[in-house]
């Protein structure tokens, strides 16, 4: 699709300073880079031409109301999300869940940093202790994004003017 799409590679911060008119972006990125699910939508508007879409790939609080991990503050149930991303009355177009595309990813990696843990320990015995405090990070945190978070892409329609 290269010759039909603008593929921009730039820090995301600084590039949304300025307003564009783009058919449609895409936001492939878990976390709050913007902050909240409102302030998301409310900084991709500006990138986007009335009617055009948002594509966010991110996800929802399963069952928790809030979540306090670094990283996680700006999750809210889906409701809340939903909310959040519909609050300048752009139409939520499609959502496709992908929690378990992404549990599969998560297990994966999982698999592949244990696996590499494993042969640097073999490699640089001195620093097991570090390897080991690494790979239960990877671990802890696959944790928590398989058991408090579903993955959902949302296609936002930007209202038309």
């Amino acid at each position: 699709v290269s010759d039909l799409c603008t593929f921009i590679e730039q820090d995301i911060l600084t590039y949304v300073v300025d307003e564009h008119d783009f058919d449609a972006v895409i936001l492939a990125s878990l976390g709050g880079i913007f902050g909240s699910n409102s302030d998301t939508i409310k900084k991709l508007r500006t990138q986007v031409r009335p009617g055009g879409y948002m594509v966010i790939d991110d996800g929802y609080l399963k069952s928790r109301e809030f979540l306090s991990r670094k990283g996680y503050e700006h999750y809210r149930n889906y409701e809340k999300t939903v909310d959040e991303l519909t609050r300048f009355n752009d139409r939520l177009f499609a959502q496709i869940s992908t929690t378990e595309v992404s549990k599969e990813i998560n297990d994966e990696y999982l698999k592949i940093i244990r696996k590499r843990s494993i042969e640097l320990i073999n490699q640089y015995p001195e620093l097991e202790k570090d390897f080991k405090s690494y790979l239960d990070v990877q671990k802890e945190e696959c944790d928590v994004l398989n058991s408090e978070l579903e993955g959902m892409i949302w296609v936002l329609e930007k209202e038309a003017v």
